[in-house]
């Protein structure tokens, strides 16, 4: 079967609005060969079907229960292409996606990237809505808004939890860091700018010293004050 004729049942699958499920996209999907996958990767590239993306997300069923495995690699891959076109009218389903308490772990995590994608304030602001309740890669993404959404004031939204004791408040440490060292990597790069996440609150300054301080402390936040005290 040639490349455009692939690509064509792949599309009309993709549209089909009765594919309830996306047992029909499943099924031309997994048609085996380096064939099928280029033709799939020319569907996602074009912006024009992002519509249908969103809407083919929203009959996988995706937000509400459990899907198979082939299904949910297809939403996976439909997020994605939704983050890299920046496709504004996908705003409402990834906050959907974001905050659904039944949609797969791998699902939230490509949702969060879309949502750091697109950088707007109503994006930024729903992926770092969620940081009292995440943990794992989604916890790093909310981190990751809540800095790129005001890094003036993430320190007043992010602090209160740091504070709390327990499981959760200890690993929000350890994401906070290695969030914060990509602000000290990008300023150890040739030509690379720091993001300006220090400079904008001196807060987080004192905090990984105090943290650098502690018998035990964690080998970033050491990394991150001697790195502060050089650059200083």
């Amino acid at each position: 079967m040639s490349a455009n004729a692939l690509r064509e049942m792949l599309r009309e699958a993709l549209c089909d609005t009765a594919d309830e499920g996306l047992a029909l996209l499943e099924e031309v999907r997994k048609t085996p060969g380096a064939a099928t996958a280029s033709a799939w990767a020319a569907i996602l590239d074009d912006a024009s079907l992002c519509g249908a993306f969103v809407d083919a997300i929203r009959r996988s069923g995706a937000l509400f229960r459990s899907i198979s495995p082939r299904a949910r690699l297809i939403v996976e891959d439909l997020v994605d292409a939704l983050g890299r076109h920046r496709f504004a009218p996908a705003a409402e389903l990834l906050e959907q996606l974001w905050n659904g308490a039944l949609v797969h772990a791998e699902v939230r995590v490509r949702v969060g990237h879309a949502l750091l994608d697109a950088g707007d304030a109503r994006s930024l602001g729903v992926l770092s809505g969620r940081l009292g309740q995440e943990s794992g890669a989604a916890l790093t993404l909310a981190l990751l808004g809540a800095f790129s959404l005001d890094p003036a004031h993430a320190h007043d939204l992010i602090a209160p939890l740091l504070a709390r004791t327990g499981d959760h408040a200890e690993e929000l440490r350890e994401a906070v860091l290695r969030v914060l060292m990509n602000d000290v990597l990008d300023g150890q790069r040739p030509g690379a700018k720091p993001r300006g996440w220090f400079a904008a609150d001196p807060r987080w300054l004192d905090l990984c010293v105090r943290w650098a301080a502690e018998p035990q402390a964690p080998d970033a936040a050491r990394e991150i004050a001697g790195w502060l005290r050089d650059n200083a």
